[in-house]
């Protein structure tokens, strides 16, 4: 089966998913939040796992990048024109920066071999970020995450966030190593990012590199030059193996 068909197929079991539409945060509360699903493109030229997808989507990416979830879905009707790099966006508007800063890419115009996705499939009802329900994220990490690795096949993962790579261990059929094993205890997260982790796709290594997530706070975990040291290496990484 080739790569656009098993990836149809995917947009459209995610599609057929509403397990956390029932996941409620603040479930005592009339506006607790939760995810909504949609077709995910099923009925256009451009399916997507989610919207992320159409931003950047190449299925023969070298290098894949996921975040955490999209936020709040746009109304149907504005999706062609929806831009999905909106400067206005501070996690797009910052991954342009440290792509640009580290790999010298500018993400919009240069035929750059990446394919950007969320952990979180669906889409917030009510806010573009904060209160997240924790099951969230594990629970299409478990379903999906493994099946659109194994259709990209990437040789950079690319993890936003502590949440994200947590939730990444969750996945049935393939296992997050780190080949530099920490010490005992629970480091910071400053710390886990300065360790090598691959994941084993049929005997071929992918490298993984989780980092701070790029959104509206994160100065307040890590400086930009900090964040683009820890990009370069990532950079430095790629140069060797592309």
């Amino acid at each position: 089966m080739d790569k656009k068909t098993e990836f149809i197929n995917l947009a459209q079991d995610v599609s057929n998913c509403h397990i956390c539409e029932r996941l409620r945060t603040l479930p005592h509360l009339q506006k607790g939040e939760w995810l909504e699903n949609d077709d995910h493109g099923l009925n256009t030229d451009s399916p997507y796992v989610n919207r992320w997808n159409i931003w950047q989507g190449n299925l023969d990416a070298d290098i894949m990048l996921i975040g955490q979830d999209y936020g709040q879905k746009e109304e149907s009707a504005a999706l062609d024109f929806f831009n999905f790099a909106d400067t206005t966006n501070p996690t797009d508007k910052r991954l342009k920066e440290l792509f640009n800063a580290s790999f010298g890419w500018d993400i919009d115009t240069d035929d750059a071999p990446l394919f950007f996705t969320n952990m979180a499939n669906c889409y917030r009802k009510h806010r573009a970020s904060g209160g997240m329900h924790s099951a969230w994220l594990p629970i299409c990490a478990n379903k999906f995450m493994e099946r659109l690795i194994r259709i990209i096949q990437p040789k950079i993962i690319i993890v936003l966030g502590r949440v994200t790579f947590e939730a990444l261990h969750c996945m049935e059929g393939l296992s997050v190593k780190c080949i530099d094993p920490l010490e005992s205890g629970s480091p910071v997260f400053s710390e886990t990012i300065q360790h090598r982790y691959q994941i084993d796709l049929n005997g071929t290594a992918i490298e993984v590199f989780p980092v701070f997530h790029p959104g509206a706070n994160s100065q307040m975990n890590r400086t930009f030059d900090e964040q683009v040291a820890d990009w370069k290496r990532i950079a430095e990484y790629y140069d060797k193996v592309k």
